[in-house]
């Protein structure tokens, strides 16, 4: 995946939700793409929701890599599930 989307190799790195104690997330950010990276790295369900600073209205978004085979491709508000790990592709 690093060969075909540079931005998995460069671009600023970005924590959010820092105080969340069940989900480790962080944008990835390299010309006008971003990585939006989502973790439960526990076994129970836990809630995501986009901090609202965060506007990515005007661009497209598509799951890059879940280990989930039906991740949900709304990502400002997701109900993550035991373990689930998502990775969004968004882009203008």
């Amino acid at each position: 995946m690093r060969k075909e989307f540079d931005i998995i190799s460069y671009g600023d790195y970005e924590p959010i939700l820092e105080e969340h104690e069940d989900i480790f997330a962080y944008i990835r950010t390299y010309k006008n793409e971003k990585l939006l990276v989502i973790n439960n790295f526990y076994g129970k369900e836990t809630i995501f929701k986009l901090p609202s600073q965060l506007n990515f209205d005007e661009y497209e978004s598509n799951i890059l890599i879940s280990n989930y085979s039906n991740s949900s491709n709304e990502f400002k508000k997701i109900k993550l599930r035991p373990y689930e790990s998502i990775v969004y592709h968004i882009e203008k």
